[in-house]
């Protein structure tokens, strides 16, 4: 039985991946993440022009990124376009790095803020490179007192030989008050949002078929599909709850009751009664219970383990769609 493509891409989602806030935008001054707001610069500020927006990311993420990047980057403008290099300072997409979860950005890339970034100490990262914290941060720092300076901001210590006055790019911004060209942009980078916190994906659009967490992409509906906004959220989102273990859903006008037959009814919310369905497993099962077990039965779907009520055919919607959707 053939389904809409937006179900079909429903069950197929990989509800066990989890996302984190891995770019900043300077117009918006909050951090998101790319896979759940896609195309944010088009979607969120179409007039602007040239993106503004940092990339933010541990140590590993960033070792093949940045041989690919600056091996593609170097090959493109030396054959294709040398003689407008100077434009890539006033683009102004930078790269930042948590070093040991604290957030820093590359120093070789000046954020095209044009703010003035003297007197901020660099750090030695990986494959040679210079880092600039962006909030004060006490490193392990081993030697003599002589062979330290000290912040004029925080205190905190600043290794010699260096002439910086400030250990991180917030010390600065306390210190000097000046209207500094791109002041406002830099504090927003400084004081953005860069936990590593997971997190989940607690919404479907039937439009984009795919899957984002909320917290990352709240204005959806109002920016990313502005043409049909008055037809209803109801009609575009679908919300996905997690509870224990699975990813589930209520009966809506996008996956209706009948869809969802034959599937086994997961919880029933103690606010509203509404009745759950899972669309699949995002963990293991605790109990492994493949033996028999008075009024219960396994999946009906061959390749599924899984112990469900006797009046239930399938474990989820996804096992449902195996055996029925395929068919």
């Amino acid at each position: 039985m053939e389904q809409p493509l937006y179900l079909q891409r429903l069950v197929q989602e990989d509800w066990r991946m989890t996302c984190r806030r891995n770019r900043f935008c300077f117009y918006c001054w909050l951090s998101f993440c790319d896979h759940c707001c896609k195309e944010h610069w088009d979607h969120h500020h179409p007039e602007e022009g040239l993106p503004r927006v940092a990339t933010v990311g541990s140590k590993d993420d960033f070792f093949f990124f940045f041989f690919f990047f600056f091996f593609f980057f170097f090959f493109f403008f030396f054959f294709f376009v040398s003689d407008r290099a100077s434009c890539v300072s006033s683009y102004s997409r930078s790269q930042v790095e948590l070093l040991a979860e604290n957030p820093a950005v590359l120093a070789r890339y000046p954020v095209g803020t044009e703010y003035d970034w003297e007197g901020i100490q660099r750090l030695r990262g990986d494959e040679q490179t210079n880092w600039i914290l962006l909030r004060p941060w006490v490193p392990p720092m081993y030697g003599r007192k002589k062979d330290f300076s000290s912040c004029v901001d925080c205190h905190q210590r600043i290794k010699k030989p260096t002439n910086a006055l400030y250990c991180c790019t917030m010390c600065k911004l306390n210190q000097v008050q000046e209207e500094d060209q791109g002041r406002d942009m830099v504090e927003a980078l400084a004081t953005g949002d860069y936990s590593t916190q997971a997190l989940l994906h607690d919404n479907f659009c039937v439009l984009c078929t795919s899957s984002f967490s909320s917290d990352c992409c709240t204005y959806h509906m109002e920016l990313h599909h502005p043409d049909v906004e008055d037809i209803g959220v109801w009609l575009v989102l679908i919300e996905v709850v997690y509870v224990d273990g699975w990813a589930a859903v209520a009966p809506s006008e996008l996956v209706s009751e009948n869809v969802l037959a034959g599937v086994q009814v997961l919880q029933v919310q103690a606010d509203d009664e509404t009745v759950l369905y899972p669309l699949r497993r995002t963990v293991a099962a605790a109990v492994d219970r493949l033996g028999h077990v008075p009024g219960w039965h396994g999946c009906g779907a061959p390749s599924c383990h899984e112990m469900i009520p006797a009046q239930a055919l399938f474990c989820c919607l996804r096992c449902k769609a195996a055996v029925h959707w395929a068919a």
